[in-house]
Protein backbone atom coordinates (compact mmCIF):
# COMPACT_ATOMS: atom_id res chain seq x y z
CA UNK A 1 0.00 0.00 0.00
CA UNK A 2 1.02 3.56 -0.83
CA UNK A 3 -0.29 6.52 0.54
CA UNK A 4 -3.38 7.02 3.66
CA UNK A 5 -5.20 10.49 3.44
CA UNK A 6 -8.08 11.01 5.94
CA UNK A 7 -10.80 13.58 5.09
CA UNK A 8 -14.77 14.02 5.17
CA UNK A 9 -15.02 11.16 7.21
CA UNK A 10 -13.57 8.68 5.16
CA UNK A 11 -10.15 7.22 5.26
CA UNK A 12 -8.64 6.30 2.11
CA UNK A 13 -5.40 4.22 0.55
CA UNK A 14 -3.86 3.59 -2.67
CA UNK A 15 -1.85 0.86 -3.71
CA UNK A 16 0.03 -0.30 -6.73
CA UNK A 17 0.64 -3.68 -8.71
CA UNK A 18 3.51 -3.16 -10.77
CA UNK A 19 3.05 -6.68 -12.25
CA UNK A 20 -0.16 -5.99 -13.86
CA UNK A 21 0.46 -2.41 -14.12
CA UNK A 22 -2.80 -1.38 -12.06
CA UNK A 23 -3.93 0.60 -8.80
CA UNK A 24 -6.12 0.38 -6.22
CA UNK A 25 -7.94 2.45 -3.75
CA UNK A 26 -9.62 1.53 -0.91
CA UNK A 27 -12.00 3.74 1.55
CA UNK A 28 -13.43 3.21 5.11
CA UNK A 29 -15.91 5.78 6.09
CA UNK A 30 -16.36 6.18 9.62
CA UNK A 31 -18.84 3.68 11.16
CA UNK A 32 -18.23 1.43 7.72
CA UNK A 33 -16.24 -1.29 6.15
CA UNK A 34 -13.74 -1.23 3.39
CA UNK A 35 -14.49 -1.28 0.05
CA UNK A 36 -11.88 -1.16 -2.72
CA UNK A 37 -11.92 -0.74 -6.99
CA UNK A 38 -8.72 -1.64 -8.97
CA UNK A 39 -7.92 0.54 -11.69
CA UNK A 40 -6.35 -0.95 -14.71
CA UNK A 41 -3.40 0.49 -16.72
CA UNK A 42 -2.62 3.50 -14.02
CA UNK A 43 0.12 3.50 -11.80
CA UNK A 44 -1.03 5.55 -8.76
CA UNK A 45 1.79 7.48 -6.77
CA UNK A 46 0.25 9.72 -4.30
CA UNK A 47 -2.60 10.71 -2.44
CA UNK A 48 -3.89 14.04 0.05
CA UNK A 49 -6.63 15.42 0.75
CA UNK A 50 -6.83 19.37 1.26
CA UNK A 51 -10.12 21.67 0.80
CA UNK A 52 -12.39 18.86 0.93
CA UNK A 53 -11.25 17.01 -1.71
CA UNK A 54 -8.92 13.76 -1.93
CA UNK A 55 -6.27 14.25 -4.68
CA UNK A 56 -4.82 11.27 -6.57
CA UNK A 57 -1.34 11.79 -9.28
CA UNK A 58 -0.76 8.81 -11.54
CA UNK A 59 1.81 8.26 -13.49
CA UNK A 60 0.64 6.97 -17.49
CA UNK A 61 3.56 6.53 -19.45
CA UNK A 62 6.59 7.84 -19.03
CA UNK A 63 6.86 10.47 -16.36
CA UNK A 64 3.52 12.19 -16.88
CA UNK A 65 1.58 12.46 -13.61
CA UNK A 66 -2.65 12.71 -14.40
CA UNK A 67 -5.08 13.85 -11.80
CA UNK A 68 -7.63 12.42 -10.26
CA UNK A 69 -10.28 13.46 -7.78
CA UNK A 70 -12.57 11.00 -5.55
CA UNK A 71 -15.37 12.39 -4.28
CA UNK A 72 -16.80 9.57 -2.30
CA UNK A 73 -18.43 7.57 -5.44
CA UNK A 74 -15.90 7.46 -7.97
CA UNK A 75 -12.61 9.15 -9.20
CA UNK A 76 -13.41 12.05 -11.16
CA UNK A 77 -10.47 12.10 -14.28
CA UNK A 78 -9.50 15.63 -14.14
CA UNK A 79 -6.88 16.17 -17.02
CA UNK A 80 -2.69 15.27 -17.66
CA UNK A 81 -0.02 17.60 -16.63
CA UNK A 82 3.67 16.52 -17.54
CA UNK A 83 5.54 17.72 -14.35
CA UNK A 84 2.50 17.72 -11.68
CA UNK A 85 3.48 17.39 -8.05
CA UNK A 86 1.26 16.21 -5.16
CA UNK A 87 1.55 18.05 -2.15
CA UNK A 88 1.36 16.02 0.90
CA UNK A 89 -0.63 17.68 3.68
CA UNK A 90 -1.61 20.30 1.64
CA UNK A 91 -3.85 23.08 3.46
CA UNK A 92 -5.31 26.73 1.85
CA UNK A 93 -4.68 27.34 -1.88
CA UNK A 94 -2.21 24.81 -2.32
CA UNK A 95 -3.90 21.56 -3.98
CA UNK A 96 -0.95 20.59 -5.82
CA UNK A 97 2.07 22.37 -7.81
CA UNK A 98 2.83 22.26 -11.32
CA UNK A 99 6.79 23.18 -13.38
CA UNK A 100 6.50 24.21 -16.42
CA UNK A 101 9.84 25.62 -17.87
CA UNK A 102 11.01 26.27 -14.20
CA UNK A 103 7.98 28.50 -13.40
CA UNK A 104 6.38 27.01 -9.77
CA UNK A 105 2.84 26.89 -10.10
CA UNK A 106 -0.30 25.99 -7.62
CA UNK A 107 -3.85 25.32 -9.01
CA UNK A 108 -6.41 25.31 -5.93
CA UNK A 109 -9.41 24.51 -8.81
CA UNK A 110 -8.09 20.78 -9.32
CA UNK A 111 -6.14 21.82 -12.18
CA UNK A 112 -8.57 23.85 -14.45
CA UNK A 113 -6.72 26.68 -13.59
CA UNK A 114 -3.16 27.78 -12.79
CA UNK A 115 -1.36 30.71 -11.55
CA UNK A 116 2.25 31.43 -11.32
CA UNK A 117 3.73 31.21 -7.69
CA UNK A 118 7.57 31.36 -8.25
CA UNK A 119 8.93 32.82 -11.32
CA UNK A 120 11.68 30.94 -13.23
CA UNK A 121 15.23 32.87 -12.77
CA UNK A 122 16.82 29.87 -15.65
CA UNK A 123 20.77 30.72 -15.09
CA UNK A 124 22.65 29.61 -13.17
CA UNK A 125 26.49 30.77 -12.33
CA UNK A 126 30.27 29.30 -11.83
CA UNK A 127 32.82 32.01 -12.32
CA UNK A 128 32.74 35.48 -13.01
CA UNK A 129 35.79 38.41 -13.65
CA UNK A 130 36.03 41.87 -14.90
CA UNK A 131 38.24 42.54 -17.36
CA UNK A 132 39.26 45.82 -16.10
CA UNK A 133 37.15 48.31 -18.53
CA UNK A 134 33.89 48.01 -17.44
CA UNK A 135 32.71 44.63 -18.56
CA UNK A 136 32.01 41.51 -16.28
CA UNK A 137 31.97 38.22 -17.66
CA UNK A 138 30.38 34.91 -15.73
CA UNK A 139 30.35 31.68 -16.88
CA UNK A 140 27.49 29.30 -15.95
CA UNK A 141 24.34 27.55 -17.11
CA UNK A 142 20.79 27.84 -19.06
CA UNK A 143 17.88 25.72 -16.86
CA UNK A 144 15.87 23.54 -18.59
CA UNK A 145 14.91 20.96 -16.16
CA UNK A 146 11.42 19.83 -16.27
CA UNK A 147 9.63 16.63 -15.01
CA UNK A 148 11.22 14.53 -17.84
CA UNK A 149 14.89 15.94 -17.58
CA UNK A 150 14.98 16.29 -13.37
CA UNK A 151 18.69 17.72 -14.40
CA UNK A 152 18.88 19.21 -17.75
CA UNK A 153 21.07 22.42 -18.37
CA UNK A 154 23.06 24.23 -21.28
CA UNK A 155 26.26 26.12 -20.95
CA UNK A 156 26.08 29.64 -20.76
CA UNK A 157 28.27 32.78 -20.77
CA UNK A 158 27.03 36.24 -19.48
CA UNK A 159 28.29 39.86 -20.39
CA UNK A 160 27.31 42.32 -17.48
CA UNK A 161 27.98 46.43 -18.82
CA UNK A 162 28.97 48.41 -16.02
CA UNK A 163 28.06 51.42 -18.37
CA UNK A 164 25.58 50.62 -20.52
CA UNK A 165 23.76 48.42 -17.90
CA UNK A 166 22.81 45.82 -19.88
CA UNK A 167 23.54 42.09 -19.56
CA UNK A 168 23.49 39.26 -21.99
CA UNK A 169 23.37 35.59 -22.11
CA UNK A 170 25.27 33.64 -24.84
CA UNK A 171 24.21 30.11 -24.68
CA UNK A 172 27.34 28.73 -26.41
CA UNK A 173 27.11 24.81 -25.26
CA UNK A 174 23.04 23.95 -25.61
CA UNK A 175 21.74 21.21 -24.10
CA UNK A 176 21.33 18.45 -26.32
CA UNK A 177 18.61 16.08 -24.98
CA UNK A 178 20.57 13.37 -23.19
CA UNK A 179 24.06 14.89 -21.36
CA UNK A 180 23.76 18.25 -19.34
CA UNK A 181 25.98 21.37 -19.97
CA UNK A 182 27.74 23.57 -18.46
CA UNK A 183 30.64 26.50 -18.61
CA UNK A 184 32.50 26.61 -15.55
CA UNK A 185 35.04 29.01 -15.61
CA UNK A 186 36.06 32.35 -17.48
CA UNK A 187 39.67 33.95 -18.07
CA UNK A 188 41.48 36.79 -19.62
CA UNK A 189 44.58 37.71 -20.70
CA UNK A 190 46.73 39.15 -23.73
CA UNK A 191 43.46 40.55 -25.24
CA UNK A 192 41.97 37.23 -24.55
CA UNK A 193 38.79 35.73 -23.57
CA UNK A 194 38.97 32.03 -22.81
CA UNK A 195 36.07 30.02 -21.17
CA UNK A 196 36.12 26.14 -20.51
CA UNK A 197 33.15 23.37 -19.31
CA UNK A 198 31.68 20.58 -21.01
CA UNK A 199 29.19 18.12 -20.85
CA UNK A 200 28.41 14.79 -18.97
CA UNK A 201 25.60 12.38 -19.08
CA UNK A 202 24.11 13.30 -15.63
CA UNK A 203 23.69 9.22 -14.89
CA UNK A 204 27.12 8.47 -15.36
CA UNK A 205 28.40 11.09 -13.78
CA UNK A 206 32.40 10.57 -13.03
CA UNK A 207 32.60 7.72 -15.81
CA UNK A 208 35.42 9.76 -18.22
CA UNK A 209 33.98 8.11 -21.20
CA UNK A 210 30.90 10.34 -21.08
CA UNK A 211 32.72 13.42 -20.78
CA UNK A 212 33.05 16.09 -23.25
CA UNK A 213 34.87 19.08 -22.51
CA UNK A 214 35.27 22.14 -24.39
CA UNK A 215 37.25 25.46 -24.81
CA UNK A 216 35.99 28.95 -26.22
CA UNK A 217 37.56 31.93 -27.37
CA UNK A 218 36.51 35.80 -27.73
CA UNK A 219 38.20 38.84 -28.78
CA UNK A 220 35.38 40.80 -27.79
CA UNK A 221 33.25 38.54 -25.58
CA UNK A 222 30.08 38.31 -28.04
CA UNK A 223 31.51 36.06 -30.99
CA UNK A 224 32.81 33.00 -28.74
CA UNK A 225 34.50 30.45 -31.20
CA UNK A 226 35.36 26.75 -30.09
CA UNK A 227 38.69 26.05 -30.64
CA UNK A 228 39.63 22.64 -28.67
CA UNK A 229 37.67 19.40 -27.49
CA UNK A 230 39.12 16.79 -25.10
CA UNK A 231 38.56 13.65 -24.18
CA UNK A 232 37.97 12.34 -21.20
CA UNK A 233 38.08 15.54 -18.97
CA UNK A 234 35.85 17.61 -17.35
CA UNK A 235 37.06 21.02 -17.55
CA UNK A 236 35.85 23.05 -14.11
CA UNK A 237 38.47 26.33 -14.21
CA UNK A 238 40.70 28.41 -16.06
CA UNK A 239 43.24 31.32 -15.40
CA UNK A 240 45.86 33.69 -17.09
CA UNK A 241 48.94 33.78 -15.38
CA UNK A 242 52.16 34.57 -16.40
CA UNK A 243 51.68 34.85 -19.88
CA UNK A 244 50.01 31.65 -20.65
CA UNK A 245 46.56 30.11 -19.92
CA UNK A 246 46.15 27.16 -17.48
CA UNK A 247 42.83 25.07 -17.81
CA UNK A 248 41.95 22.35 -14.78
CA UNK A 249 40.16 19.18 -15.42
CA UNK A 250 39.21 16.55 -13.22
CA UNK A 251 39.56 12.61 -14.77
CA UNK A 252 39.01 9.24 -13.48
CA UNK A 253 41.45 6.78 -15.56
CA UNK A 254 43.47 8.65 -17.41
CA UNK A 255 47.36 7.18 -16.36
CA UNK A 256 49.31 9.81 -14.60
CA UNK A 257 52.56 10.25 -16.70
CA UNK A 258 55.20 9.46 -13.51
CA UNK A 259 55.09 5.76 -14.63
CA UNK A 260 53.14 4.77 -11.36
CA UNK A 261 50.13 3.48 -13.80
CA UNK A 262 47.66 5.27 -11.40
CA UNK A 263 45.35 7.56 -12.37
CA UNK A 264 45.59 11.32 -12.18
CA UNK A 265 43.52 13.11 -10.13
CA UNK A 266 43.80 15.74 -12.42
CA UNK A 267 44.90 17.28 -16.07
CA UNK A 268 46.13 20.86 -16.88
CA UNK A 269 45.97 21.81 -19.98
CA UNK A 270 48.45 25.33 -20.93
CA UNK A 271 48.11 27.83 -23.94
CA UNK A 272 50.15 30.86 -24.66
CA UNK A 273 47.31 32.00 -26.74
CA UNK A 274 43.80 30.02 -25.92
CA UNK A 275 43.68 28.42 -29.41
CA UNK A 276 46.49 25.87 -29.07
CA UNK A 277 46.70 23.26 -25.78
CA UNK A 278 49.18 21.39 -24.14
CA UNK A 279 48.07 18.56 -21.74
CA UNK A 280 50.45 18.46 -18.58
CA UNK A 281 50.00 16.59 -15.27
CA UNK A 282 52.81 18.02 -12.97
CA UNK A 283 52.25 21.74 -13.44
CA UNK A 284 51.06 23.69 -10.21
CA UNK A 285 47.87 25.49 -10.64
CA UNK A 286 47.61 28.78 -8.85
CA UNK A 287 44.59 29.61 -5.97
CA UNK A 288 41.54 30.47 -6.88
CA UNK A 289 40.34 33.84 -6.02
CA UNK A 290 37.50 32.29 -3.41
CA UNK A 291 36.57 33.51 -0.23
CA UNK A 292 36.11 31.13 2.52
CA UNK A 293 33.11 32.29 4.42
CA UNK A 294 29.38 31.21 5.37
CA UNK A 295 27.59 32.45 2.30
CA UNK A 296 23.91 32.19 4.34
CA UNK A 297 25.28 34.15 7.37
CA UNK A 298 27.42 37.11 5.57
CA UNK A 299 23.79 37.37 2.71
CA UNK A 300 21.25 35.52 3.84
CA UNK A 301 21.43 33.01 0.89
CA UNK A 302 20.56 29.79 1.64
CA UNK A 303 21.47 27.84 -1.69
CA UNK A 304 25.37 26.50 -2.24
CA UNK A 305 27.18 29.17 -3.73
CA UNK A 306 31.03 30.69 -3.85
CA UNK A 307 32.40 33.91 -3.15
CA UNK A 308 34.83 35.63 -5.12
CA UNK A 309 36.47 38.61 -4.48
CA UNK A 310 37.46 40.84 -7.57
CA UNK A 311 39.34 44.08 -7.95
CA UNK A 312 37.33 47.04 -10.07
CA UNK A 313 38.41 49.65 -10.76
CA UNK A 314 40.44 50.31 -7.99
CA UNK A 315 38.54 49.04 -5.00
CA UNK A 316 37.36 45.38 -4.02
CA UNK A 317 34.00 43.43 -4.53
CA UNK A 318 32.45 40.31 -3.32
CA UNK A 319 30.58 38.18 -5.95
CA UNK A 320 28.19 35.78 -4.59
CA UNK A 321 27.49 33.16 -7.41
CA UNK A 322 25.03 29.95 -7.32
CA UNK A 323 22.11 28.24 -9.08
CA UNK A 324 19.81 31.75 -9.86
CA UNK A 325 21.77 34.12 -7.73
CA UNK A 326 24.55 36.26 -8.37
CA UNK A 327 24.90 39.80 -6.71
CA UNK A 328 27.67 41.50 -5.39
CA UNK A 329 28.39 44.26 -2.52
CA UNK A 330 32.05 46.52 -2.31
CA UNK A 331 34.43 45.89 0.56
Amino acid sequence: MGNIAYGNGMMAVIGVNYASQSSLMAVLPDNGEWSSTIYPNRLFRSLSFANGTFIVTSMEGAYTNTVYLYNNDSLKYVGDYIGVYEKSGAAGDLLFIHETRNDLLVSSDAGNTWRVAVPANPYGFRDILYNGDGLFIAAGTRDYSSHDFPEAYGGAIFTFDRKTGTSIAYEVLPFDGLATASINSVAFGAGKYVAVGGLFDKRNYLNDDDFRSYIYTSDDAVKWKLVEQHFPYMLNDVVYVDGRFLARGITKNVQDDDGSGQPAPEVILTSTDGSSWTVTYNTDYPPGSDLDMDIAKETGYLGEARAIKLTVDGHEEIWVLGDSVIFHYSI
